[in-house]
């Protein structure tokens, strides 16, 4: 064999295990966010009404975060998650994501991750596969958890009536995962458990009713078992170790609701500001990076998704776009950085008006409140001034006047939100357009 010939091959065998080297030391990731699901259905997070075990084993094989907040509406908290951004610099209508945003569909295929979105899309008429997904499967609009009609990769599939759409996008996943189980991938699960309606599950024993609220506790039980699935099938797979799993909701459980905790009743407030409406579970699970049965009080939002999935994947973020997170994983696994010092939380339904003739609807900024906030572990402050200490007043009923405050602590928190909060637009002016160009 010639010096040239051994040369090439020397480069082509080189450049083989460096490319297996690095794909074997990228994670696997699955990101799974439940829907209308607060921080107090989950027994591991105190919550006593409903059986969570596997939620609570994740708890307990990785880290627990006591302070994830989420926005109180499904459509900005999915934009947000997806995209890195508060919602001022790119919501543009309730269920709806403008195409030209790039997401961390994007991001993780183009550092080589095969792409996965599964089951609630919510998000207007380009699909996954248009945002970064190499394959995906999602329900149309539907009244029922059972029978649904599911478009995947394209093609419209009529689920048998006696079929529970969840399973099927649970199976879809799994399927997903084995097919790929020799590269790095990326699963969004955004399932649609615990959404209304309240539809018996495949294991309610009392199924005289029909979408009647005492179905939500089996809703959360039934998720909690899919959650397991997914998890066993990484295992299974021989993948655990090296596979990120995340879990969380996409805002608070739905008005009504009432849980019982440790601490006392929780009542759900879905589409609220306050703690019931945008305290959520988040549950991290890497065994070969993170220690088990951690418990961690940083502060984390919705932003933080994008730069923590690209930092575990090492994948490059645009530099032309202005990511408002931070990665949390450096604070769990051992890599010193700074905690986030507060978030941002604003209530912007953004619906479509409908006095309008259906075809003519446009989000009109007059439908549903506007209101926003930043706030810390304790402290909270609004853009009209108000302020409360919402581990005093969970239900924020009594705020706090400021002027006569004597608090040395609640004064530097005062003065910290209202530097952060000087840094937001008026929503109710700042809203964004809705280009039509496709991403790059």
């Amino acid at each position: 064999m010639s010096k040239t010939s051994m040369f090439i091959l020397s480069i082509v065998f080189a450049a083989f295990f460096a490319g297996h080297c690095h794909a074997a030391d990228r994670p696997n990731i699955v990101l799974i966010m439940a829907d209308d699901f607060g921080y107090e259905c989950v027994g591991a997070n105190g919550g006593l009404s409903y059986a969570t075990p596997n939620l609570d084993r994740l708890s307990k094989e990785g880290v627990r975060f006591t302070h994830c907040f989420s926005q109180p509406l499904c459509t900005p908290t999915r934009v947000q998650i997806m995209t890195g951004l508060y919602n001022y610099q790119n919501y543009t209508r309730f269920s709806d994501l403008a195409p030209d945003q790039q997401t961390f569909g994007h991001f993780l295929k183009n550092a080589g991750y095969a792409t996965c979105f599964a089951h609630k899309w919510q998000l207007g008429g380009n699909r996954p596969d248009h945002f970064g997904f190499d394959e995906y499967a999602i329900h149309s609009p539907s009244r029922s958890h059972w029978g649904m009609k599911v478009i995947e990769n394209g093609k419209t599939i009529q689920l048998p009536e006696d079929n529970y759409g969840p399973d099927y996008f649970a199976d879809f996943v799994c399927e997903f995962m084995t097919r790929h189980r020799e590269q790095p991938f990326f699963v969004y699960f955004p399932i649609w458990l615990t959404h209304e309606p309240f539809d018996a599950t495949p294991d309610s024993k009392d199924t005289t009713g029909r979408r009647e609220r005492k179905y939500f506790g089996d809703m959360v039980e039934y998720l909690d078992k899919i959650v397991g699935r997914i998890d066993r099938k990484v295992s299974e797979l021989g993948l655990s170790d090296n596979t990120l799993l995340i879990f969380t909701g996409d805002n608070g459980t739905v008005k009504g609701i009432k849980t019982k905790t440790t601490s006392g009743e929780v009542i759900g407030g879905k589409s609220r500001l306050t703690n019931a409406g945008t305290h959520v579970p988040l549950l991290v699970k890497w065994p070969s990076q993170i220690k088990s049965a951690t418990v961690s009080d940083d502060l984390v939002d919705f932003t933080d998704f994008v730069p923590t999935l690209a930092d575990a994947a090492g994948a490059d973020l645009p530099e032309t776009i202005p990511f408002d997170g931070q990665s949390f994983l450096p604070r769990v696994t051992g890599r010193q950085t700074k905690a986030r010092q507060w978030v941002y939380l604003s209530l912007d339904p953004r619906k479509p008006d409908k006095s309008l003739p259906p075809g003519k609807r446009k989000s009109s900024p007059t439908v549903g409140p506007v209101d926003w906030c930043v706030r810390n572990h304790r402290w909270k402050l609004y853009r009209d001034g108000s302020f409360f200490d919402v581990n005093a007043d969970p239900h924020e009923e009594n705020a706090l006047d400021v002027a006569a405050l004597d608090s040395q602590e609640a004064l530097r928190a005062h003065r910290d939100l209202q530097a952060a909060l000087k840094g937001f637009p008026d929503l109710r002016k700042a809203r964004r357009g809705n280009p039509k160009q496709k991403p790059k």
